[in-house]
């Protein structure tokens, strides 16, 4: 037996003949979107009702925006979490929206259907969207503050969502608690 066989050929099966023409391929690695940047606009279908619905739809109120895909085991299991987070919140302080931008109109309502999905389901073969936000992996979150701009974004932590609008929540009321004496004693005083 032949402990030290010679190297075989450079042109053989054993080395690449692509080699020398090999360029590694690059990928613009996405970011998620930034705590205070203004959201981009949304324009997708509401599976619910049918109707189109813009992000615009939405101001005024704080949503959570929630992108998915059906393959996707945490996404699946953020299905409750989610749901939950809907109960617990009247829509006119906190809307959750999920986005999928990915699956077939059929795949997405089927998981509706087969996940018991209780919140709201934006549809629509945009991947630019999920690009405009900086979406590489799923599930992510973020939250907008009701003028629109990224309070939180990155993982679904419910614990850290439900602080945020908790403090969104004192500094209206502080804000409108201030605004009312104002006004109110501007009508007295005057």
């Amino acid at each position: 037996m032949n402990t030290n066989p010679p190297a075989p050929a450079e042109n053989s099966w054993y080395y690449s003949t692509y080699l020398a023409d090999y360029e590694p391929e690059t990928h613009s690695s996405l970011s998620i979107i930034e705590i205070g940047e203004k959201a981009p606009e949304i324009d997708l279908i509401d599976l619910r009702t049918g109707s189109r619905k813009t992000l615009s739809d939405y101001r005024g109120r704080m949503v959570l925006l929630e992108f998915w895909i059906t393959n996707c085991g945490y996404c699946i299991e953020a299905v409750p979490i989610l749901n939950e987070l809907a109960a617990q919140n009247d829509a006119d302080a906190l809307v959750i929206l999920g986005v999928n931008t990915i699956d077939s109109e059929n795949t997405v309502r089927s998981f509706m259907q087969r996940n018991k999905v209780t919140f709201d389901m934006l549809w629509g073969a945009d991947a630019n969207i999920n690009e405009g936000y900086g979406i590489d992996a799923f599930p992510q979150v973020v939250l907008l503050d009701a003028a629109g701009v990224v309070s939180y974004s990155g993982r679904l932590d419910v614990q850290r969502i439900m602080a945020i609008q908790s403090r969104t929540a004192t500094r209206i009321l502080r804000s409108s608690a201030s605004w009312t004496t104002a006004w109110y004693s501007a009508i007295i005083y005057r």
